[in-house]
């Protein structure tokens, strides 16, 4: 199995060369949507295009296993990666929904994915508790979700 990196300089390309290279091109392009909105929604301020890479096996290339994402409690941390030139939370979410299509999917798809994430999201205390992670623990970490 060999590995390769997104690379590029902004999540804005980050698409059209998933596009151009996976062999599921379209399931992916919209699993990288689902990523990039799961790292604004959980303040994983240290996204970067390396954090996204594809795995080549037998016909060809495809998104790699979600790997390194990190809430990050500190509501004034700077994001490593702009999303469509945005660095704060709320306009890069916007900004991810507004060129929902450079990931070939169309409006009401992307506000799915969305709301599919913050559900996710809005569920990791009721988790935390479940599984015995501390009151200190879940605190620190809520923080990164509620900022």
């Amino acid at each position: 199995m060999r590995t390769a990196a997104l690379g590029a300089s902004t999540r804005s390309s980050r698409s059209p060369q998933a596009r151009s290279v996976s062999i599921c091109a379209r399931e992916d392009l919209e699993e990288l949507f689902r990523r990039i909105a799961l790292s604004l929604m959980i303040n994983n301020t240290d996204d970067h295009l390396r954090n996204h890479g594809l795995l080549r096996s037998g016909s060809g290339w495809r998104l790699s296993p979600v790997f390194d994402i990190n809430p990050n409690p500190e509501a004034s941390a700077i994001r490593s990666t702009s999303v469509f030139s945005e660095y704060d939370r709320e306009p890069a979410l916007a900004a991810l929904l507004s060129n929902a299509h450079e990931f070939e999917l169309t409006h009401g798809e992307a506000e799915a994915i969305v709301a599919d994430v913050a559900g996710a999201v809005g569920m990791c205390e009721s988790f935390a508790v479940r599984t015995g992670i501390g009151k200190a623990e879940r605190e620190t970490i809520l923080r990164a979700l509620h900022n």
